[in-house]
């Protein structure tokens, strides 16, 4: 997504954010929104931090806007922050 020299972020989605699916204009290119939260999705297993996010997210990837494409490269600099977080299962 070419976000690997980017300031990393400190939450996941912004606190006065309100997604609805009536706000923005509607994206041109919707399947690379669609790839990008498949990928998010798969996190759910180990990163329980991002998972209220990126199921907010995943709500609208029949009719994605620009906005949430934002969203979702926020959450992407979040991930960029937390590299290290997750759950870890010693043997």
């Amino acid at each position: 997504m070419g976000l690997t020299a980017c300031k990393p972020a400190f939450f996941p989605l912004l606190t006065n954010l309100k997604l609805s699916t009536n706000s923005g204009d509607v994206m041109q290119n919707p399947e690379n929104y669609r790839k990008l939260i498949v990928r998010l999705l798969y996190l759910n297993i180990t990163r329980s931090d991002m998972s209220y996010a990126i199921q907010n997210l995943s709500q609208f990837l029949s009719c994605p806007r620009e906005l949430y494409m934002k969203a979702a490269l926020h959450l992407l600099r979040y991930l960029k922050g937390t590299i290290n977080a997750g759950l870890s299962y010693p043997i």
